[in-house]
C-alpha cells in the first residue's frame, strides 16, 4: 500500500520561499530556486525534484534546475531543445491542458502511458508528480517530483502548494528575465557605434546618449547631457529640415529617416544617416529615439563613384569596340553606343532581355550558353568568337573578351562582354586558306604528273639498263638494280606526298575512304599501328568540310607521332547525336603545355579549321592517352555553311 506523504506546514514553507525570493540578489536566484526544490521535495518524501521551462509555441523544453538525494539517479537532467511530445507524450498533452499529473503508483501508467512507463521503470521510479507553471493563462514550465525508494501519495494539498510556489517562481523567473533583456539591451547600446539617443518630444532635451554618441560629439560627460538639447548638435538649416520636414512625419507615421549633419563640440560637421522614432512615454514623458550613421566617407566614396562612373561612360560611351554587360542570368544590363550601331538596336529595346534570345543563331545557341554558364559559375576570363544577328537580319563575327565582376560573397554578379566585329578579317582569312589549299592540291597534283612521272620513267629505263647489263656485266647490274630501288622508294615517296598535299581518295570516294587510305599509309610509312574505324557510313557531301576534316586528322596524327612519341592511333567517325564526331586517339605522352593552351600553329589552325565548318574541337588528355575530338553538325555539311565560323572551344 502506498505510503501517504506527511501533512506539510504549507503555510511555513510559503514564508520562508516567499522571503528567500523577496530578498535574493540578482546573482543569487539560481541557487535559491535549487534551494527551494530541496526543500520541497525533503518536505513531500521526493527523492529529486526537477524544474523544466517550455518554449517555442509549448514545443519544447529544457532542464533548467534539479535536486536529487545522494542515492537518487540523475537521468532527465541533460534535456535541452527537446521536443516534448516525443520525450512525455501522454504527460505533456496533461500539461499542456494545464493539469497536475499524480501518479501515486508507477504501474498505473502501464496502460495509458506506455511509452513514460517504460522509460521511469527502467530507472526505478516508484511515484511521479508534474505540476505545470503557468503565467496569462498559457503553460511556461513544470515541475516534476520524483520518488525512487517508495511509492508516495501526494495528495491534493501537495499540488496546490506546488503551484503557489509555480506563481512564486513564474515571477521570479519573469524578472529575471526582463532584467536579463535590460541588461541586453543597455549592453547591445553602449557597444553599438551608432550614436543612439532620447530625446524629450517639448524640449527636445536629451535623456540618453549612448557611448559611441558620446564620443562623436567629442567626448562628453554623462553629467553634462542634461544641459544637452538637440539645436545643440545639429546646425541650423539642418535643423529647421527636421522641424519642417522629418518631426511632422514622425508625428505622422512614428518614423523619419534621411541624411543630416551633426556637430561637434569642437565645431567639426558630419553628415550622418539619421533615423527618429516615437517611443513609449518614458516616466509619463513623450520622448523620441534618434540614431545617427557617420557616412561622411560614404558620401566620399560616392562622389568619387559617381565621378569614376561619368569618366567609365565617356570610355564606353565613345569606343569604338562593343561593349555588353550581362547579368548572372544573361538579361542585357548595358548596352553602348557602338553595340547600337553594330546592331541597329536601341538600347532600350534590348535592355533587361537575354542576349542569345536576340543575337544568336539557334545553331550556334548551346555553345554561347556553355561559355556564358561557366564564366557565371566562375571560370577565368575567356575570348571566344560567335555570329552576332543584327536587326536587320544580317551576320556579323564578332571576337569577344569575356570578363565578369564579383560580388563581396565572391560569386559572380555581372559578365563584361566586349567585342570587335571580325567579319571582313574572317572572310580574309578564309580566302586564303581557300587559296593555300588550291595551291597544295595544284603543287601536289604537279608533283604527281611531273616528277612522279619523271621518276617513273627513270625506273622504267633503270629497269632497262638492268636487263642489259645483267649477263655481260653482273656487277653493273647488280649497281643498277640498286639505283633503280632507290627510284622506286622516291616514286613511293613523292606519291606520298602528292596524297598528303591532294587527296584524291577524297575527291573521288569521299571522307571515310579517304581516314582509311591516311591511316593505312601512315603504317605504311612509318611502321606504327594506325588504324581506321567507323560505326555506321557516314557521307560528308559538302567538299569544303571534307577536307577541313581531313586536315585535322592529318594534323593529329602528325601530332601524335612528332609531339606524343605514339606508337598506336586509331582515327574515328561517328554519328553521335546528329553529329559527325571524328576522333583521333593515341597512347603517346600528350603534348607540351604551350601546345595544349592553343599557343601551337597546328592547333590554332585546326581549331580554325573545324570553327570554318561550325564545329568544335576538344583535347581530352589522360594518363596514357590522348585524343582530339572534333564535333560538327550533320544537317549542316549536306550543304555549303552560309554562316560565319562558331568559335571552337578547347579544353583540357
Amino acid at each position: 500500500m502506498a505510503t501517504e506523504a506527511p501533512t506539510l506546514d504549507t503555510n511555513a514553507l510559503l514564508e520562508a520561499i516567499s522571503i528567500r525570493f523577496a530578498t535574493v540578489e540578482r546573482d543569487g536566484i539560481d541557487q535559491a530556486i535549487e534551494d527551494t526544490l530541496s526543500e520541497m521535495g525533503a518536505a513531500m518524501l521526493a527523492d529529486s525534484a526537477h524544474l523544466y521551462r517550455i518554449y517555442h509555441d509549448e514545443r519544447l523544453m529544457e532542464h533548467t534546475h534539479g535536486w536529487n538525494v545522494d542515492q537518487a539517479p540523475r537521468e532527465f537532467t541533460q534535456v535541452n531543445d527537446t521536443e516534448m511530445l516525443v520525450y512525455f507524450p501522454w504527460i505533456a498533452q496533461q500539461l499542456k491542458r494545464l493539469s497536475a499529473v499524480v501518479v501515486d503508483s508507477i504501474d498505473t501508467l502501464q496502460h495509458d502511458a506506455p511509452n513514460e512507463y517504460l522509460m521511469f521503470q527502467r530507472v526505478g521510479v516508484q511515484s511521479l508528480l508534474f505540476v505545470p507553471m503557468t503565467a496569462l493563462g498559457e503553460p511556461t514550465g513544470f515541475f516534476c517530483f520524483m520518488s525512487h525508494q517508495r511509492e508516495v501519495a501526494w495528495g491534493d494539498g501537495c499540488v496546490s502548494f506546488v503551484r503557489i510556489v509555480g506563481t512564486i517562481l513564474t515571477g521570479v523567473i519573469e524578472r529575471q528575465r526582463i532584467e536579463a533583456e535590460q541588461r541586453q539591451l543597455s549592453g547591445i547600446l553602449e557597444a553599438t557605434s551608432y550614436f543612439v539617443g532620447v530625446i524629450e518630444k517639448e524640449t527636445r532635451r536629451f535623456q540618453y546618449i549612448n557611448r559611441a554618441g558620446r564620443e562623436m560629439l567629442g567626448k562628453i560627460k554623462e553629467a553634462d547631457l542634461a544641459l544637452l538639447h538637440l539645436d545643440d548638435i545639429i546646425p541650423k538649416a539642418a535643423m529647421q529640415r527636421l522641424l519642417e520636414e522629418a518631426l511632422p512625419l514622425v508625428e505622422a507615421t512614428g518614423r523619419w529617416t534621411g541624411d543630416s549633419v551633426l556637430r561637434t563640440n569642437t565645431g567639426k560637421e558630419i553628415v550622418v544617416s539619421q533615423n527618429i522614432t516615437v517611443l513609449p512615454r518614458i516616466a509619463g514623458e513623450a520622448c523620441y529615439s534618434t540614431s545617427m550613421r557617420d557616412i561622411s566617407e560614404q558620401k566620399e566614396m560616392e562622389n568619387a563613384l559617381r565621378r569614376e562612373n561619368e569618366f567609365t561612360q565617356a570610355v564606353l560611351n565613345g569606343s569604338g569596340a562593343i561593349f555588353m554587360v550581362l547579368d548572372r542570368d544573361g538579361r542585357i544590363v548595358r548596352f553602348n553606343p557602338a553595340a547600337e550601331s553594330l546592331t541597329g538596336y536601341h538600347s532600350q529595346e534590348v535592355l533587361t532581355m537575354h542576349a542569345w534570345d536576340i543575337f544568336v543563331p539557334q545553331e550556334e545557341l548551346k555553345n554561347v550558353k556553355g561559355v556564358f554558364n561557366r564564366l557565371a559559375s566562375g571560370d577565368k576570363p575567356s575570348q571566344t568568337e560567335s555570329t552576332l544577328i543584327a536587326k536587320d537580319g544580317s551576320r556579323r563575327v564578332i571576337s569577344w573578351s569575356n570578363t565578369v565582376l564579383q560580388g563581396e560573397n565572391g560569386k559572380v554578379t555581372y559578365i563584361i562582354q566586349s567585342g570587335v566585329d571580325i567579319t571582313e578579317a574572317k572572310r580574309l582569312e578564309k580566302e586564303v586558306l581557300d587559296i593555300a589549299e588550291h595551291e597544295q592540291a595544284r603543287f601536289g597534283q604537279d608533283l604527281h604528273d611531273g616528277l612522279g612521272q619523271h621518276l617513273a620513267g627513270i625506273e622504267f629505263m633503270s629497269q632497262a639498263l638492268e636487263q642489259k647489263l645483267t649477263e655481260s656485266q653482273p656487277e653493273a647490274a647488280s649497281a643498277v638494280r640498286d639505283i633503280k630501288d632507290l627510284i622506286r622508294s622516291a616514286i613511293t615517296q613523292t606519291r606520298d606526298l602528292a596524297r598528303g598535299l591532294s587527296p584524291v581518295v577524297l575527291q573521288s570516294k569521299g571522307l571515310e575512304a579517304a581516314l582509311r587510305d591516311l591511316a593505312s599509309s601512315i603504317t605504311k610509312r612509318t611502321g606504327l599501328n594506325c588504324i581506321f574505324e567507323s560505326d555506321a557510313k557516314i557521307i560528308v557531301t559538302h567538299e569544303e568540310a571534307s577536307i577541313h576534316l581531313y586536315r585535322i586528322a592529318q594534323e593529329s596524327v602528325a601530332n601524335a607521332i612528332k609531339h606524343g612519341k605514339a606508337t598506336e592511333i586509331t582515327i574515328s567517325i561517328r554519328n553521335v547525336a546528329r553529329r559527325l564526331e571524328l576522333k583521333i586517339e593515341d597512347n603517346g605522352s600528350g603534348f607540351a603545355e604551350d601546345f595544349k593552351d592553343g599557343k601551337g600553329m597546328g592547333l590554332r589552325g585546326m581549331n580554325y579549321r573545324a570553327g570554318i565548318i561550325g564545329g568544335s574541337l576538344d583535347i581530352v588528355m589522360r594518363p596514357g592517352a590522348t585524343a582530339i575530338v572534333c564535333s560538327v553538325q550533320l544537317s549542316p555539311l549536306d550543304a555549303a555553311p552560309s554562316r560565319a565560323p562558331l568559335p571552337p572551344i578547347v579544353r583540357h
